[in-house]
C-alpha cells in the first residue's frame, strides 16, 4: 500500500558510530544520542533494492528529532510504492 509503514528497515544515521536502528511494525525506531549537527540518514528496506539517503537533517543536543523518510521505487515488479519508514530521535 501507498504510505505504509516498512517493518524491518535498517536505519543508519551517517556520520556517527551509532549501530544502525531496526524500524517496528509500526515503521518506527530510534538512535540515541545522536551528535549534534547536521547528518544524513541511509535506509535500507526489505524488498526494495536500492537503499535511500536523505537530505541532511539537523540534530539539536537535547531535542528530539522526527523525521519521515518516503521510498519510492520504481525498480520494483509491481506498482511503485511510497513508503513511510518512521523516525529517528536524539538524547
Amino acid at each position: 500500500d501507498t504510505n505504509s509503514p516498512i517493518k524491518g528497515a535498517v536505519v543508519t544515521v551517517n556520520g556517527t558510530k551509532l549501530k544502525p536502528a531496526t524500524t517496528d511494525a509500526k515503521g518506527h525506531c530510534s538512535a540515541s544520542p545522536v551528535p549534534p549537527g547536521m547528518h544524513t540518514i541511509t535506509v535500507k528496506a526489505p524488498g526494495f533494492p536500492n537503499p535511500v539517503t536523505s537530505a541532511p537533517q539537523e540534530f539539536i543536543k537535547g531535542k528530539p528529532t522526527y523525521f519521515t523518510i518516503n521510498i519510492t521505487d520504481f525498480q520494483l515488479p509491481q506498482a511503485p510504492k511510497t513508503v513511510n519508514t518512521g523516525s529517528t530521535q536524539n538524547a
